[in-house]
């Protein structure tokens, strides 16, 4: 059972470091995206997700803070955020925040591909570069 259960994996150089806290009801992913096999490197989290509506935390957050990503990558987390807005219509309240570097129109651009097709659930975040 998920309750409790906490998922990280530490970023490399093809792969973001991801978070999750069952308690918080957060996910974090932050880094570079190009994973060797995406399907394989996303399915722990995939599977957290899914666990995520067993669970009796009522809100999931995800944070996403992307510097670069593949194509395979992006239908992947097409494939996740799916996932959470399943959790939405079974009553969690989900939200997902797409952060993007405000001089970074590729990422911008990707967020808003994504609010086109999941609407509110994605919430734009522009940052400032450092």
């Amino acid at each position: 059972m998920l309750e409790h259960s906490d998922f990280n994996l530490k970023a490399t150089q093809k792969t973001p470091e991801i978070s999750c806290d069952i308690n918080l009801g957060k996910i974090t992913i932050k880094g570079i995206c190009t994973p060797e096999d995406v399907i394989d490197f996303f399915q722990p989290l995939k599977n957290w997700i899914d666990d995520f509506g067993d669970s009796s935390i009522n809100k999931l957050e995800i944070s996403v803070f992307l510097d670069y990503f593949n194509t395979s990558t992006s239908r992947i987390l097409l494939n996740l955020f799916r996932s959470a807005l399943n959790l939405d219509e079974k009553g969690k309240q989900v939200n997902i925040y797409w952060n993007y570097e405000n001089d970074d129109d590729d990422m911008k651009e990707a967020g808003e591909d994504y609010q086109s097709i999941l609407g509110d659930l994605i919430h734009l975040i522009p940052i400032s570069a450092n």
